[in-house]
């Protein structure tokens, strides 16, 4: 169907639709009140149903355009906005966790390890204990624990002190923090040194916990 066609039985409607309003009582009486008044309120009557159409036909499309610059300003407004959101979404699903940072008892084994690796042997170790608050407290967030322990050694050469360290500050998810040297009192040649190793992790989020009890059937009885 063509526009024609719409156009033609648009107007058939709203023929029909006037015929049925002027047949009406209600029309007939206002009609004819109409026709009995005066002709000042005649005019006055046509000049306020002019004034309302006129307002109505302006005053519509009037608000949706004034909606539509409203939405159009607010989008505008937040248009940035939400770019930066969508770019850190996209940012923090290609961010990669780093390690999980090493137990006690797996950092324990991996000092001893590099221990053997530079050929230290047990008379020269003094002893490896656990420590807290190696980082100072106001460059690490309370949110994160931090962990470690401190490795006592005597009478290491040179080159042992270097290598040590280094292998130490290698372990991942650790850091060196702290080395303490001093000579041994009995050969100056050689060094007693401490090493203090920390880890830092940050707690899992509790994993929300579903509702997994099964609803029981409900038992119908029979009619």
């Amino acid at each position: 169907m063509d526009f024609e066609s719409y156009k033609e039985q648009l107007i058939e409607a709203l023929k029909n639709f006037r015929n049925k309003v002027e047949d009406s009582e209600t029309y007939i009486r206002l009609k004819e009140r109409y026709d009995n008044l005066p002709a000042h309120y005649q005019k006055g009557i046509l000049f306020t149903a002019l004034f309302l159409s006129i307002y109505l036909i302006y005053s519509i499309p009037a608000s949706f355009v004034s909606t539509a610059q409203e939405k159009l300003t607010y989008f505008e407004e937040n248009r940035q906005l939400t770019r930066e959101l969508i770019r850190a979404g996209r940012l923090a699903r290609t961010i990669q966790l780093p390690p999980p940072a090493p137990s006690s008892e797996m950092l324990n084994t991996l000092i001893e390890d590099q221990l053997i690796k530079e050929r230290v042997i047990p008379e020269q170790k003094m002893g490896t204990k656990p420590v807290t608050d190696l980082a100072d407290t106001s460059l690490v967030p309370k949110a994160i624990e931090q962990s470690g322990l401190k490795t006592s050694l005597k009478k290491l050469n040179l080159k042992q002190v270097v290598r040590i360290g280094e292998g130490l500050s290698a372990i991942d998810s650790s850091q060196l923090m702290n080395i303490a040297i001093q000579a041994d009192s009995k050969d100056p040649h050689y060094f007693n040194v401490d090493y203090e190793v920390a880890t830092f992790s940050v707690p899992q989020a509790p994993l929300a916990v579903e509702d997994t009890k099964e609803k029981k059937p409900s038992k119908r009885r029979g009619r």
